[in-house]
């Protein structure tokens, strides 16, 4: 626990004058008051840059780089950052001053504690040094700046987020290869097969890879399913109640049937719904639908007008908007979930899925962890990222009872990348081949609209490990895979164990038993 301040004779100094003492004493230790060290940190947290969002490019400059790579009038891929071009020197030494001066006032913790924010606030600069790397990056005119810039970047990256493993990478790629080297190809699909023979590693195209990778069993997949379903049925009762009422609006005709069709400001919707009703729902409203049973709950969550009104982000503190964004981004800084405006219409399975997601994972750990005496658990302990999204995915799995690998298309993308150097045109070239004769049954000719469609589909998701600087490799979504992988194996473990399963839960941390004894040596607030 951190040490408490001890009251003496002299009046309690002021907050602004601990913060001074801390920055002036530097290397010593500062007796502070616990509750100015948490503001201090907020106050870090707030100025550091955030990486998801520094990450969204300039829509127009988007679309002119992916339109061009399309059609096939460049070779390279450059798009505006807004952000991370805004992102000063002076805020950077502004943010680094902070963490500093934290660095100083966590002399007077327990260690425990200490190592937890210390660990934190690394993880912080960090972030802010990959911000600045891909800034100079992008600014660089001249080649050894650029080159230092690079070196920078691929080091704060790979400390960051890790690196790809070469192995999985090529079991990957090849399995894929192996169910496309198979397949009975038409005349103009085999010629597209032999551009990719000559895009690729012979040892990867060989047709001969088999898949060994981990997968849970069925007992483990049984169990997580009915955990999954105890846990967020009240959740997603709300997508059920939202498409029933709103029926009429959301039907729309596709290949002689209707099919119900989930637009982002629908989904922004239901997200409000859930938080409001599911998080915030006063002992009356709860004592009521009780009382009432399950036919007046589920009207209550369609009364939309009602829920307008009182403000899902007055009442939670939680703001949810539909705007540009690259993916549904969870920020637990700042308590802010983005939708991306231009995300395409989502079925009701989908919709449900990213409530488990987004809302059962990333939203739920971040009030856990807030409810606690360390502010970390609310925003993430060091090393937290993999393991976050790995349950989120997990539990996406789960609620389906299938289990399925996550983030295949970006671990084949970094490692392209990496282990075979290609840029991103090279990467984007891959793809699309990949894509497109995946997609094909035996022995049918591509059409122009499949093959467009297997390039806008490259172009978007070759984006996402290039983003930031357009040339070098982002590993932040190894992640998926990663993360995914570990907590499946985690889960593997602990079948049947629901007090272990809960601690990843109460939290934004890891598997790792250091992780586990932060959540139970912590105290609720």
């Amino acid at each position: 626990m951190m040490t408490s301040y001890t009251l003496e004779d002299r009046p309690l100094p002021s907050h602004d004058i601990q913060v001074e003492e801390a920055r002036r004493s530097k290397n010593s230790s500062v007796d502070i008051d616990p509750e100015v060290f948490r503001g201090e940190y907020r106050e870090l947290v707030e100025r550091s840059p955030k990486v998801i969002e520094s990450l969204v490019p300039d829509q127009e400059s988007k679309e002119a780089a992916i339109n061009s790579l399309i059609i096939g009038s460049t070779t390279s891929f450059q798009q505006k950052y807004p952000v991370i071009e805004r992102y000063s020197n002076e805020d950077y030494t502004t943010m680094q001053d902070t963490a500093e001066t934290l660095i100083s006032m966590a002399e007077s913790m327990s260690e425990p504690e200490r190592t937890v924010y210390l660990q934190a606030i690394e993880a912080r600069k960090q972030e802010a040094n990959l911000i600045v790397a891909m800034r100079d990056y992008k600014a660089a005119t001249d080649p050894i700046a650029r080159e230092v810039a690079a070196q920078r970047f691929m080091e704060t990256n790979i400390t960051l987020y890790g690196e790809p493993d070469k192995t999985t990478y090529e079991s990957l790629l090849g399995e894929k290869i192996a169910n496309i080297f198979h397949k009975k190809r038409s005349q103009s699909a085999e010629i597209i097969f032999q551009e990719l023979r000559n895009l690729l590693p012979e040892n990867v195209i060989d047709g001969t890879r088999a898949q060994d990778r981990f997968r849970p069993s069925t007992e483990t997949m049984r169990w997580m399913n009915e955990v999954v379903h105890g846990l967020y049925d009240n959740m997603l009762r709300h997508v059920d109640s939202y498409v029933e009422a709103h029926k009429s609006e959301l039907q729309i005709e596709s290949h002689d049937e209707t099919v119900i069709k989930i637009q982002p400001t629908h989904l922004q919707d239901i997200f409000r719904n859930i938080l409001t009703e599911e998080f915030l729902a006063s002992s009356k409203e709860t004592e009521e639908s009780s009382q009432t049973g399950d036919t007046q709950g589920a009207q209550a969550a369609t009364d939309w007008d009602n829920t307008e009104t009182r403000s899902a982000e007055k009442d939670t503190g939680w703001k949810i908007e539909v705007t540009e964004a690259k993916s549904i981004n969870v920020d637990p800084d700042t308590r802010h979930i983005r939708i991306p405006q231009d995300r395409e219409a989502m079925s009701v399975n989908e919709v449900k899925r990213l409530v488990v997601h987004e809302i059962g994972v990333h939203v739920l750990t971040r009030m856990t962890g807030g409810s606690t005496n360390l502010e970390p658990l609310a925003q993430g302990l060091a090393g937290f990222n993999d393991t976050q999204e790995g349950l989120g995915k997990a539990m996406e799995h789960a609620l389906e009872g299938e289990y399925q690998e996550a983030g295949i298309d970006h671990y084949i993308t970094a490692g392209l990348a990496y282990f075979d150097n290609k840029d991103f045109k090279g990467a984007y070239d891959v793809k699309w081949r990949l894509k497109l004769l995946e997609s094909l049954k035996p022995d049918q000719t591509p059409t122009q609209a499949q093959i467009d469609k297997a390039k806008q589909w490259a172009a978007n998701t070759t984006m996402r490990i290039y983003r930031g600087t357009d040339d070098l490799p982002l590993f932040k979504d190894l992640c998926y895979y990663n993360g995914s992988k570990e907590v499946w194996e985690y889960l593997e473990k602990i079948c049947g164990d629901d007090l272990q399963l809960s601690l990843l839960l109460a939290g934004k941390i890891n598997t790792s038993k250091k992780h586990q004894r932060v959540i139970l040596e912590s105290h609720s607030t």
